[in-house]
């Protein structure tokens, strides 16, 4: 839980930097608005840092969501904290992730999860999936939404 916070908390330091460089004061944002997502280098000094990563960025391309690795006219930025290990013969892997769109906008989301089990490799394809697929669907319940209320409002 200590962990946790301290990752909201950094969270917050880097999202308001971040959203300052997209220059002026943007449009505000759900998440039905949120395509291109920048992916912030992880915060934690993991070895599967780069093995994850790179799942990750795969599965979000896979929902349809354009990754960058650098900030500039992305619509959110992805922070994602991971720690992985081994207690005995069971592979530990546990991740944060935090998507906020910025100051003043409404596109924030997070997820954390902490699995065990034999193969470190599988639970990690499972957490990119896990996160990649959290974001797809938390961005279509919200389009859907928008539209039915769009709907109504010309009934």
């Amino acid at each position: 839980m200590i962990r946790f916070s301290r990752f909201l908390v950094m969270a917050m330091l880097l999202a308001a930097p971040l959203a300052a460089q997209h220059g002026g004061p943007p449009a505000p944002k759900d998440m039905g608005d949120v395509t291109k997502l920048y992916l912030a280098p992880f915060t934690t000094d993991d070895p599967q840092n780069a093995t994850f990563r790179a799942a990750l960025k795969t599965r979000l391309v896979n929902e349809g969501f354009i990754v960058f690795e650098k900030p500039e006219n992305t619509d959110a930025t992805l922070i994602v904290e991971i720690t992985s290990g081994r207690e005995g013969n069971l592979a530990k892997f546990e991740f944060h992730a935090f998507l906020d769109a910025g100051l003043d906008n409404q596109a924030r989301w997070n997820r954390s999860a902490e699995k065990t089990g034999p193969d470190l490799a599988k639970l990690m394809d499972t957490a990119s999936r896990n996160i990649a697929s959290g974001l797809h669907d938390y961005r279509s319940e919200v389009r859907t939404k928008k539209r039915d209320e769009n709907e109504k409002k010309k009934q």
